[in-house]
């Protein structure tokens, strides 16, 4: 069996995935350049700034990152509940890099259609009110992304496929 090169593979699974919310919102998705400290895309498009794997220029996507997972490793809904799991080092990750931004976990285990974790609900202060806490889903600011799907509520979680 011949070696698997993992830098290309995760460059092939961003790229198909840029391609696939670009098909799916009618925005222009690229990938962050070969690392998140990159300076410009292969369209000469300025990255700095940006986190995750994922990015547009569209100002309706500013707030929200991401993240995109390609494994070999089939990836299922009780991975949710053990903690160790490769599954959750993604969501760990996803939470450690999205600062104040929304994200989007977008996992592509080879020969499978892609699928998506994403909070629940998010609990952010309000920019203009400190005190009052705005309450919404990463599904309800971004609907078009999510409009061909049937997410799932699972525990804090919406989980559903892209497509």
């Amino acid at each position: 069996m011949a070696k698997i090169n993992c830098k290309k593979k995760g460059s092939r699974v961003e790229l198909a995935m840029a391609k696939l919310l670009t098909k799916i919102t009618g925005t222009q998705f690229h990938r962050v350049g070969v690392c998140s400290g990159s300076r410009f895309t292969t369209q000469n498009i300025q990255t700095v700034g940006f986190q995750g794997d994922l990015f547009t220029e569209d100002p309706l996507y500013k707030d929200l990152m991401v993240e995109v997972k390609g494994t070999t490793k089939i990836v299922s809904v009780t991975d949710i509940f053990n903690h160790k799991s490769l599954l959750w080092s993604y969501i760990d990750q996803c939470k450690r890099e999205c600062g104040s931004k929304d994200y989007l976990l977008i996992v592509k285990v080879n020969g499978r259609t892609p699928f998506y974790f994403t909070p629940y609900e998010i609990f952010k202060p309000n920019k203009e009110n400190p005190i009052v806490v705005d309450v919404y889903s990463v599904i309800d600011k971004y609907p078009k992304i999510f409009e061909n799907s049937v997410p799932t509520v699972f525990g804090s979680w919406y989980i559903g496929l892209l497509k």
